[in-house]
């Protein structure tokens, strides 16, 4: 494991579990909500059902996405195209924190702690995994391709009579699918290769 790849799930096991945290408010009472809404300087916490709801589900939310991202740290190479995509949407995601809190009126040192931060993280996130090696991104983009045309990335095996030239059959592998590469090959009747010469000149290249 290189110094990037080990940057990375170091960077992706924290944010998981400071995600984690948001459990806290998810189950805290509303008076204890209240209080920190005082003691940060937002004025008085507004009542209703509809606040006990955004603000419980809005925290069971951070906490499954940090599960997901705690997730995703297990094994760093395999999920690489989904570290992307979740630095990308931190990108995005803190760009939109920062327009909404200033457009709320949050305080400045909210404004400036939750969206940039959150900007930074998409960003070296994203420069962690590119640093990790390979590109996966070709194969999932073939693969989202096979699944708008209704295929499958399996090898399909066609009939001899679909094939070209007559007589012979071809196998379209996974990785020649879409690309118009054949591979031809020979059909070999199941009683010949059942008969003990035919499969022993098999075996010693007689055949």
């Amino acid at each position: 494991m290189g110094s990037a790849e080990k940057g990375l799930v170091l960077l992706l096991r924290l944010s998981g579990l400071l995600l984690l945290t948001a459990l806290i408010p998810a189950v805290m009472p509303l008076a204890a909500m209240a209080a920190i809404h005082r003691w940060l300087g937002l004025g008085e916490m507004p009542e209703g059902p509809l606040i006990g709801y955004l603000t419980r589900s809005l925290s069971a939310l951070y906490a499954a996405h940090g599960v997901l991202v705690l997730f995703v740290s297990l094994d760093v190479r395999r999920y690489l195209p989904l570290v992307k995509c979740l630095a990308a949407l931190s990108v995005v995601f803190g760009i939109g924190m920062f327009v909404l809190d200033g457009a709320v009126g949050m305080p400045c040192w909210w404004i400036v702690g939750e969206g940039p931060a959150i900007v930074v993280l998409g960003i070296v996130l994203w420069w962690l995994a590119g640093s990790c090696g390979g590109s996966p991104g070709p194969v999932v983009a073939r693969r989202v391709l096979w699944w708008f045309a209704g295929r499958t990335p399996r090898a399909a095996v066609t009939s001899p009579r679909e094939t070209e030239p007559p007589g012979r059959g071809f196998v379209k592998s996974e990785d020649s699918v879409g690309l118009g590469r054949k591979s031809y090959c020979d059909p070999v009747p199941l009683g010949m290769l059942r008969a003990p010469a035919y499969s022993s000149g098999l075996r010693f290249g007689a055949v």
